[in-house]
């Protein structure tokens, strides 16, 4: 499945906190381009939008554990495909590298961040 296709497949889902957000949509690409879950393996655990927040301010410190546990290199110069931290306009969650910035999702939708907005990124 090209990211493309990825991409669209996750669009035609509606938004739902612990199951079509952010987090998973990233475990989900990871788990079918490498065959890990950075959520499974690392403390990524939230359920709803209270407890998502409740991490949120952590959630730098918990995605570095999670993709490490399941194996993932950090990488300086990220490219289409791979997976990172994004902060921008406001806002901040893991996000996918599209070849020309970063894709990801929140409640009222999917949202794109300069391929320079990124905290951390992975290998993927």
């Amino acid at each position: 499945m090209t990211l493309e296709e990825f991409m669209a497949a996750e669009a035609a889902e509606p938004f739902a906190w612990a199951r079509f957000d952010c987090t998973m949509m990233c475990d989900r690409w990871v788990r079918l381009r490498r065959g890990v879950s950075p959520v499974e393996a690392g403390p990524i655990r939230y359920s709803d939008e209270a407890s998502a927040m409740r991490i949120l301010p952590r959630l730098p410190i918990l995605m570095n554990r999670a993709m490490r546990k399941a194996g993932l290199v950090p990488t300086p110069e990220p490219r289409k495909g791979d997976v990172g931290l994004v902060a921008h306009a406001g806002r901040a969650g893991p996000a996918i590298h599209s070849g020309t910035c970063w894709i990801t999702r929140h409640r009222d939708g999917f949202w794109t961040a300069p391929a320079a907005g990124f905290l951390k990124a992975w290998s993927i």
